[in-house]
């Protein structure tokens, strides 16, 4: 098992919001690196529903997920949730772990974040930028400039 039996694991959902040939990053307050906007999903949330949750909160950028599936009344009980662009395990501690469905968003709207204080700064940046920036790890890098080549 990829997780040790004495931790304990959480879902969460993030996105990689592109816009003019950008990436939108966030300055992670605890972490010190930059990241995509993204956190817990909640309860009876779906990981599209809470990455949508989560940009708009922490960036005040109100997205749609980029080439989303599109569910029908064909099967009332059972629909198809847009597939993540990335699925994400990682370690925050020895003891905790964290699954993140990540996907591709696109912005059709800018708002206030509800939560200014959820991170120490958010910017836009274009591939070049990526390469030299230097509070971020290459997992990141990799899939921001992935997400700026999709659009």
């Amino acid at each position: 098992m990829r997780i040790p039996e004495t931790a304990d694991r959480d879902f969460t959902a993030s996105a990689f919001v592109v816009d003019d040939g950008r990436v939108l990053l966030i300055h992670h307050r605890k972490l010190d690196q930059w990241l995509q906007p993204g956190g817990h999903i909640e309860d009876r949330e779906t990981p599209d529903e809470a990455a949508i949750r989560e940009v708009r909160e922490e960036t005040g950028v109100e997205m749609r997920i980029h080439d989303a599936y599109l569910p029908s009344d064909t099967y009332p009980r059972s629909e198809d949730l847009p597939e993540p662009f990335q699925i994400n395990l990682h370690r925050v501690r020895d003891d905790h772990w964290h699954v993140d469905f990540a996907f591709l968003g696109e912005v059709v709207g800018v708002g206030d974040p509800a939560d200014p204080e959820a991170h120490k700064g958010q910017r836009w940046y274009a591939r070049g930028e990526l390469t030299e920036l230097s509070m971020i790890d290459e997992n990141t890098r990799r899939m921001a400039e992935r997400a700026i080549s999709e659009f």
